[in-house]
């Protein structure tokens, strides 16, 4: 047993490495039309692009039209140094005139005209310039505003791209229920295998543009033994050897749990609120500094071991009415049922975010689709089954967390997070000897919720 649990975190490590490997390659060949917060992107490219072909072959007319364009569109999205430069290239290459004195306007409205700047850019009148005097100096090179080639894109993607791990520390309770009923809703049967423990969470972000960033996350249990429960209602059984309708009884014995938690998500974000901006200055009820609201997309799934084991440490049933508690315990010697359960499926959720100062919190909530198997030994029966869902099952999901920047890219973290799953409706095929095996016409269904604070420490780089 214990080599397949083994197997088992191995082939989940080797999906993380795969993963992470996806990922890196992707990003290294992605041609992302954006520089690097600056506000680059597939139209000002083409612009500035079509300018300087237009430029080279001496249509100046055409070179001044798509300066002006870049400059305005620079404008309109508040980058005032981009725009200045290229409201200097209409200024320069104008014949004509009308563009030389809207840019001359507009530079002088920036205050971006200085004389007593050290880094000068000129052109001479043999390159189709015309007016030696029209030279302005600014304090950038004009290579800097030239788009760069590809091998210098991805270079410098990579450089501004942010990557965030940390490790969370979360103290865990809960329960996984595998209930049994009637088709017309009377329980036969129940379950119960407590959840008491720690789990350890490993997770990732890369943020690989202003707007996106890609998500992932692995948690491994180490919990703590405790005790779980059997419970039947109304069924027939031996009882002071007689055949009666025991009406209801439970069994409390050890149990083992364990459980791995997977998710991966790719975040959207969608709106920015910063204090103070131009566009919020006038909201005086946001206290943050910055508040950015994500939606995310993704896949989860939760993986769980409970395992009944000896020694049985209570019997009790009610026949006649009459409470009966069993002696001499146990009553059997060699119980060791495992029950398995995995709950996955996609998705979808929002994510909020805001700062002041050191400190931040982020807050989210999701829903997820899930389909669950499951699979069950019954040792001492001898009875082997599998349970598939039939239908779709639901997880709900929440998260919040407070933050501190304590030394550098470093944080230290306190949050609470939530999961509740739920699944009706589950279809069991299976062995047991000397029988062959007939589903019943009963309902199963199984439900599991965990939650608890941790404690979180994280690098941002």
């Amino acid at each position: 047993m214990k080599l397949n649990r083994y197997k088992m975190k191995y082939y989940n490590f080797r999906r993380v490495i795969l993963a992470v490997a996806v990922i890196f390659t992707i990003l290294v060949i992605y041609r992302p039309y954006y520089t690097y917060g600056k506000g680059y992107d597939e139209e000002t490219a083409l612009y500035s692009q079509e300018a300087r072909q237009a430029e080279a072959a001496g249509d100046i007319k055409k070179a001044v039209s798509y300066y002006k364009q870049t400059a305005l569109i620079y404008e309109n999205k508040g980058e005032v140094e981009k725009s200045a430069f290229y409201w200097m290239k209409v200024y320069l290459l104008d014949n004509e005139g009308y563009d030389a004195e809207e840019a001359k306007k507009r530079l002088e409205d920036l205050d971006l005209i200085d004389s007593d700047r050290n880094t000068e850019i000129s052109y001479k009148a043999d390159s189709n310039y015309t007016d030696d005097h029209r030279v302005i100096s600014f304090d950038w090179e004009e290579a800097d505003y030239l788009e760069p080639g590809r091998e210098e894109i991805v270079e410098k993607v990579l450089n501004n791209i942010e990557i965030e791990l940390a490790l969370d520390y979360q103290r865990i309770d809960g329960e996984q229920l595998f209930t049994v009923i009637t088709s017309q809703g009377a329980r036969l049967s129940q379950l119960t295998y407590p959840i008491d423990g720690d789990i350890i969470t490993l997770r990732g972000e890369v943020r690989f543009h202003p707007k996106f960033s890609f998500g992932i996350s692995y948690g491994s249990s180490n919990f703590e033994e405790n005790t779980c429960s059997d419970e039947d209602w109304n069924f027939l059984g031996t009882h002071n050897s007689e055949i009666k309708t025991i009406e209801y009884q439970i069994t409390e014995q050890n149990c083992k749990s364990e459980m791995e938690i997977f998710d991966i998500n790719l975040y959207w974000n969608f709106l920015n609120l910063k204090h103070g901006s131009e566009e919020k200055s006038d909201n005086r009820i946001l206290v943050a500094d910055n508040i950015a609201f994500d939606l995310f997309a993704g896949y989860h799934q939760q993986k769980g071991r409970y395992t009944m084991k000896d020694p049985t440490t209570q019997y009790l049933r009610v026949v006649d009415d009459a409470l009966w508690q069993a002696t001499g315990l146990p009553l059997y010697e060699g119980l060791n049922s495992p029950y398995k359960v995995k709950y996955s499926g996609p998705k979808l959720g929002i994510r909020l975010k805001g700062e002041k100062g050191e400190l931040s919190t982020v807050m989210s909530a999701a829903y997820a689709w899930i389909k669950t198997t499951a699979h069950g030994w019954w040792n001492l029966r001898s009875y082997s089954f599998t349970q598939k869902s039939t239908n779709l099952g639901h997880a709900l999901m929440f998260d919040v967390n407070t933050r501190y920047d304590f030394y550098k890219d470093w944080y230290l973290g306190l949050g609470y997070r939530y999961i509740e799953y739920t699944q009706e409706k589950l279809k069991e095929s299976g062995t047991q000897p000397g029988d062959a095996y007939n589903d019943l016409d009963i309902i199963r269904d199984v439900n599991n919720k965990i939650y608890g604070p941790y404690f979180t420490i994280g690098l941002v780089w």
